[in-house]
């Protein structure tokens, strides 16, 4: 709205006590007007609008009375964020994200907005300085939501894990240990890291694992690693002459490519990556190694080093690709070597070569959080709970904290505070000592009571269950007893069996949903038959999306499954590849396709727009958690769907050119202007922010619910129709039955609702459908009534078929009709609330 529309408001609503004007580009001039007109205000959005330090200051000068404040995404500065601490004491709410406030600005809010219970400073260059004075002054204050990420104070206070979650309480009960582990001498250094070992099936990565962690040859009898195995926790003492002794923790991953999805999870920032290839195959080797390569950089970030391994390497190199290209391309990459596994003395110098390597990395600055200072009793804890590791695969909450409150173990030192407790954990879950879920203070119970020592004791459930309703042909569908039947019971005793199901719901995975008709049967579209349906007669004329992939992973549309299954049709039409969906009053087929590297939305009905926004969102959600897959936005022509054109070249070419400029795509038989490929996309995108994640809000249980009605379209068509052929059957009727005017008009309007509801038999109107349908067995039922009563020589009802109803009847009637209409009006309008609230 710039500042022109803000200032109306400003001048004009001066009653308002709550205002969001996000993202409307005000700037400084729409908020110096909203601050001086609107004094009343409690709470002001105004993030993303070009707002500097002069509409803060107008903001901190004239609404003292605020208590929520979101000013993200500006660039008020230090001077803005010390006047809004200074004037603005009443604050509970601050939300200051990216506005660049640093030290001075964190110093002015740590000593003055001491009410606040909600802060958002992310991303604001603050250092360690203002990171201490903020920490120093909550502590022990109503603060229950802090963000402090991607400052530079994460680095360097504390561990980079503890700034992971917004719990306030977690970070300041880490603050608490820290500094008074700090006074009395007793911070020690972590030395310990996790190392990764991923790579595709049957390149060797157990041998490999083996001969680093244990210096045993390969076993040509080795069986295929199931899940993700942590496989011994060693020491790097004697790799080279100056290690110290760093403790890693190895984990090696099965390479199926059904486990992949769940890989994905175990991987963490504080880690060093191993990704095996295989020389003989002699193959696409870059492209293997990019792959992988793509996969870290997507969960660890750009930081996590890793050390490309050929193995297998038995004679003259097989497989070669351009090594000095991919470093350049992934500077994570650290090192490429050739390595076998024999039982000889090259494969015993190759394996040394690597150990020097991995030893070399770890203390070479290339892991900095490796020494990070730890209170020593967090560390004796986690010195317990890797002995207990050896000895079972899964810690009780209740177990996990007896150790932290164990004297014998803590040196009495007793790790008391539950806030403190979950930041520990949150360490020790990232460094591969325990696997920890739930960790937020509103986790479900059944993933905050289990911490998992062996994480291959998960996985080999899950990939379990995934496995049998395969092969018993189950179309995806299991139940809750299912697991009593599969799952081994000293392993998994049948408590244990709502962890696991919790965790194939987690978000993280994604694995399967509850089925609505029951509370104990679920389905997991992993176990989807491929057979999929024909539905090219329904998508000619449907609006139509594309994503192009490098690679389509096999757990994409299955997540993709998990994500939208509250808009599946019941029973559910969904197969391994693809499904069809039901988003407000639109019906959407997605159908992929892994040879040719894509995946194809159509949408058809009413509602089209606003259901494609929704599935973009989704889908931009699922391409965020696999970045590794290249993913491609196209839009295909919609009179010949062969041909494409990369979406983000049409937005490119709107912006420049204007949306009438008409374009010719590579193969195209004609040329289309811009807009009439864009529009219909992207009206939605021009109403909400692409920013906005998407909500998945269940549609009614019954499917006529989920479809917007049409009143204004359906009472135009009967106001023109009805008139008109009651005069055409009033001529008729009395001309050639003798009818008089009021039952040829009742004729009439019989006959054109039929028709009408014919001819709408299949759009999505439900609510004016069942009035149509009321109405024409309205009328029906008087004449059955009155031709009755007429037999019967029942007086008030009966009439003849030539002359005119009782005045009990046409009242009967009228009536009846009356309240229809006034209960579909009413019903319309809260079909209408609906499918706003749904857009």
């Amino acid at each position: 709205i710039g500042e022109g529309g803000a200032r109306a408001i400003a001048e004009h609503l001066t009653g308002l006590t709550q205002l969001d004007l996000s993202d409307n580009n005000i700037g400084d001039g729409g908020t110096r007007a909203i601050a001086e007109h609107l004094t009343g205000l409690t709470q002001l959005d105004l993030y993303f609008n070009n707002i500097g330090e002069g509409g803060a200051l107008a903001i901190a000068e004239h609404l003292t009375g605020l208590t929520q404040l979101d000013l993200s995404d500006n660039n008020i500065g230090e001077g803005g964020a010390r006047a809004i601490a200074e004037h603005l004491t009443g604050l509970t709410r601050l939300q200051l994200r990216r506005n660049a406030i640093g030290e001075g600005g964190a110093q002015a809010i740590a000593e003055h907005l001491t009410r606040l219970t909600q802060l958002d400073l992310h991303d604001n260059g603050i250092g360690e300085g203002g990171g201490r004075s903020l920490l120093a002054a909550f502590l022990g204050r109503r603060l229950r939501i802090l963000y402090l990420g991607d400052n530079p104070l994460t680095q360097t206070l504390l561990t980079p894990e503890s700034f992971q979650t917004r719990d306030a309480l977690t970070i300041l009960a880490a603050w608490k240990a820290h500094t008074e582990a700090a006074d009395s001498g007793r911070l020690q250094p972590l030395d310990e890291a996790k190392m990764l070992v991923l790579g595709d099936e049957a390149v060797g990565k157990t041998s490999l694992v083996r001969f680093i962690t244990k210096g045993l040859p390969r076993d040509p009898d080795e069986r295929a690693t199931r899940g993700a195995r942590l496989y011994d926790r060693i020491t790097t003492d004697g790799w080279t002459p100056a290690s110290t002794g760093v403790r890693l923790n190895v984990w090696d991953f099965g390479g199926q490519e059904i486990q992949h999805g769940t890989h994905r999870y175990f991987l963490t920032r504080r880690s060093l990556y191993l990704v095996v290839l295989e020389d003989r195959r002699e193959d696409k080797g870059a492209a293997r190694a990019t792959k992988w390569l793509r996969v870290i950089e997507s969960v660890a970030g750009e930081d996590a080093p890793v050390v490309l391994v050929v193995n297998k390497c038995d004679g003259p190199p097989q497989l070669t690709f351009d090594q000095d290209g991919l470093m350049r391309d992934f500077p994570q990459l650290k090192k490429v070597l050739r390595v076998s596994c024999n039982d000889d003395a090259r494969s015993r110098e190759s394996i040394a070569k690597l150990k020097e390597v991995i030893a070399s990395l770890l203390t070479s600055g290339a892991m900095p959080h490796l020494s990070d200072q730890l209170p020593a009793e967090w560390l004796e804890v986690r010195n317990a709970i890797a002995d207990m590791a050896e000895k079972t695969p899964v810690l009780d909450q209740d177990a996990y904290r007896a150790l932290c409150t164990d004297d014998t173990v803590t040196k009495g030192r007793e790790i008391t505070d539950a806030d403190e407790q979950r930041s520990l954990l949150r360490l020790l879950h990232d460094l591969g000592t325990v696997i920890a879920h739930g960790l937020e203070r509103d986790a479900a119970v059944a993933l905050s009571s289990v911490r998992l020592l062996d994480p291959n004791w998960l996985t080999t459930a899950i990939y379990t269950v995934l496995e049998r309703i395969k092969v018993e042909d189950r179309a995806g569908e299991f139940s809750r007893s299912d697991l009593i039947d599969w799952l081994h019971p000293k392993l998994y005793p049948e408590e244990k069996h709502e962890f696991i199901i919790a965790m194939m719901r987690d978000p993280a995975l994604e694995l399967c949903f509850r089925l609505p008709s029951n509370e104990e049967r679920f389905l997991a579209p992993e176990g989807l038959r491929e057979n999929s349906p024909d539905y090219s007669q329904f998508t000619k004329e449907a609006l139509r999306f594309r994503y192009r992939y490098a690679e389509v992973p096999r757990g994409l549309i299955p997540r993709l499954i998990v994500k939208l299954h509250d808009y599946l049709e019941r029973p559910p039409q969904i197969w391994l590849t693809g499904g069809r969906f039901h988003i407000g009053g639109a019906m959407v087929i997605v159908e992929g396709d892994r040879i040719d590297r894509q995946i194809d939305i159509s949408v058809l009905d009413e509602q089209r727009r606003a259901a494609l926004f929704t599935l973009r969102q989704t889908m931009q959600n699922l391409h965020d958690n696999y970045r590794e897959i290249g993913a491609t936005a196209v839009v295909p022509m919609p009179d010949d769907p062969e041909i494409e054109e990369r979406y983000d070249y049409l937005q490119q070419l709107e912006e420049e050119e204007g949306p009438d400029y008409r374009h010719r795509p590579s193969g195209a038989k004609r040329s289309y202007a811009v807009a009439e490929l864009l529009d219909s996309i992207d009206e939605p995108r021009r109403v909400v922010r692409e920013t906005v994640p998407p909500t998945h809000t269940a549609p009614p249980e019954r499917e006529e619910n989920q479809r917007p009605s049409q009143p204004r379209q359906t009472l135009l068509s009967l106001a023109i129709l009805f008139p008109v052929g009651a005069a055409i059957f009033s001529f008729l009727g009395a001309l050639r039955f003798g009818l008089d005017g009021f039952w040829s008009a009742l004729l009439a309007f019989i006959s054109f609702v039929c028709a009408n509801f014919i001819l709408r038999l299949f759009d999505r109107a439900f609510v004016f459908r069942r009035l149509l349908i009321a109405w024409v067995g309205s009328g029906l039922t008087l004449v059955a009534i009155g031709g009755i009563a007429a037999q019967l020589n029942i007086e008030g009802f009966s009439f003849d078929y030539g002359g005119a109803p009782t005045w009990t009847v046409a009242v009967i009637w009228a009536i009846g009709l009356l309240f229809l209409v006034v209960v579909a009006h009413f019903e319309a309008k809260r079909e209408e609330a609906r499918s706003m609230d749904r857009a």
